[in-house]
């Protein structure tokens, strides 16, 4: 039954996942991997207080989990709670310094205080081959930032093209059927 229900997560029909996870929370109302589900389901429908309360019941069982822990910040800088929101980024980086996803969050809650060496341990990463194209994307899109606010207009949109690039390859199947509807 979850893995019916994280088909109807993956084709984007939420009300249908909504309610295939919340029958599986009313059998079993500690199932983590329902609850993250729901609580995913909820932050696409944009319904964040609810999508919060799941990613709490899920980091009962999972303290530690950095995509709980990201999604569960990615709700909170949503509903306006940017200190929890930059705490959880920060203690996310703590707990794996590779954590490419909390860098860009904590970037995106506040450019002016990411420092030069957070940009240079990034730099340091970016130089490594096993990222993956959304990690590779994610950090060219800081980069891109960090010249901008540098105003290095080359720099800058040369780090932007490259962002563009990684991410349209890590969606290639999608965005190559947009691009022929389009």
């Amino acid at each position: 039954m979850i893995k019916n229900g994280l088909q109807k997560l993956y084709e984007k029909k939420y009300l249908e996942a909504l309610k295939i996870f919340t029958q599986l929370i009313k059998k079993d109302n500690k199932n983590t991997n329902a609850l993250y589900c729901l609580a995913n389901v909820y932050y696409e429908l944009n319904d964040l207080k609810k999508s919060l309360i799941y990613y709490e019941k899920s980091l009962i069982n999972f303290p530690n989990s950095e995509i709980i822990l990201n999604n569960y910040a990615l709700a909170l800088q949503g509903i306006g709670n940017i200190q929890k929101a930059k705490k959880i980024f920060e203690n996310l980086i703590k707990l794996n310094p590779n954590n490419i996803k909390s860098y860009f969050g904590l970037f995106k809650l506040d450019e002016s205080s990411f420092s030069n060496t957070r940009y240079d341990y990034l730099k340091s990463l970016d130089k490594k081959n096993n990222l993956s194209l959304e990690d590779k994307s994610l950090i060219n899109f800081i980069f891109s930032r960090f010249e901008k606010n540098n105003k290095d207009i080359v720099k800058e949109i040369y780090y932007l093209e490259k962002a563009h690039e990684y991410w349209f390859n890590f969606k290639k199947n999608y965005n190559l059927k947009s691009l022929t509807f389009y």
